[in-house]
């Protein structure tokens, strides 16, 4: 009798570790981060380090991924990554209405430069993509995170928000860190670093039309919007560019000495952050296509 209690126990305990493994991201950043390292001489980005430990004005956190782009001479250009796993039974990324379709979509982030005197600085840089005429959408509206639990619908900016910000935070983390040890010992470096959000939710755009929405309810009927080419089927997105608006909590201190102006239209660009949202069946075709050149 108390051996199979034993055994009977001892099947629960499992199911219950098993549960709780499959319940976190942690294998699916580890998978993420071993496709990258096995497919890095095709794609030319190798994994630099994980679960790096990072702090931005008394925020702690760790950067899931960071990996090294092998390809550039001019600039030491890392991808900062944020991986989010989703049920995918029941979890979508849905995304506004695209400003439009780029080629080679214009980037916004932080880039940092150091001198041998001891000169140092954290400002833009705006380069283009080249995404060997693979387009992407720009989106720079709203986003929400769809599906169901039970039998219940639900729908939350929140999470694709959470991610956005971790994804910021791993950028300014590294860069700051990267001041405090180049005043130690002043040398040459021109980083570039560009946040990326690898998920397995499903990606999706919503397509329609400003005169369509009801101003008296807010709301838009269904036979004016579509989430793919106009008259077909929903498609998936393989990946998406995002002008991200990060505040100032998740930005470097150093990077205000850049901002000039006092309105918000010419206070905007400064809070600018360019994300790329990557469905994970798609990240050795993604970074194989991410490969950055300055423009003067």
């Amino acid at each position: 009798m108390n051996s199979a209690n034993e055994s009977n126990s001892g099947q629960d305990v499992e199911q219950i570790l098993f549960d709780g493994l499959n319940e976190h991201g942690f294998l699916f950043q580890e998978k993420c981060a071993e496709v990258l390292q096995h497919n890095a001489n095709r794609t030319k980005w190798v994994v630099h380090t994980t679960e790096y430990p990072v702090s931005i004005k008394d925020r702690d956190s760790r950067v899931d991924i960071i990996l090294r782009n092998t390809s550039s001479d001019s600039h030491q250009i890392y991808a900062i990554v944020e991986c989010k796993r989703v049920n995918i039974d029941r979890g979508y990324w849905l995304f506004g209405n695209p400003l439009g379709t780029y080629s080679q979509p214009l980037l916004v982030n932080l880039h940092a430069r150091y001198s041998k005197s001891g000169n140092y600085s954290i400002n833009y840089a705006q380069l283009k993509a080249h995404f060997d005429d693979v387009a992407t959408y720009l989106i720079d509206n709203w986003w929400l995170e769809i599906g169901r639990k039970g039998n219940k619908r639900y729908s939350s900016p929140n999470p694709i928000e959470d991610a956005f910000i971790q994804a910021c935070i791993g950028v300014s983390g590294i860069v700051q860190e990267l001041e405090v040890q180049c005043k130690k010992d002043p040398q040459e470096l021109s980083g570039l670093f560009i946040p990326v959000v690898i998920t397995t939710a499903p990606l999706y755009v919503a397509n329609y039309e400003m005169e369509d929405v009801d101003l008296a309810s807010g709301s838009i009927n269904r036979d004016k919007v579509y989430f793919g080419p106009l008259g077909q089927e929903a498609e998936q997105m393989e990946w998406l560019l995002v002008d991200y608006g990060a505040s100032k909590s998740i930005s470097p201190t150093r990077l205000d000495e850049h901002v000039q102006g006092i309105s918000p239209v010419e206070l905007e660009e400064f809070h600018k952050r360019s994300i790329f949202v990557v469905n994970s069946k798609h990240i050795v075709e993604f970074f194989s296509k991410l490969h950055l050149v300055e423009t003067s």
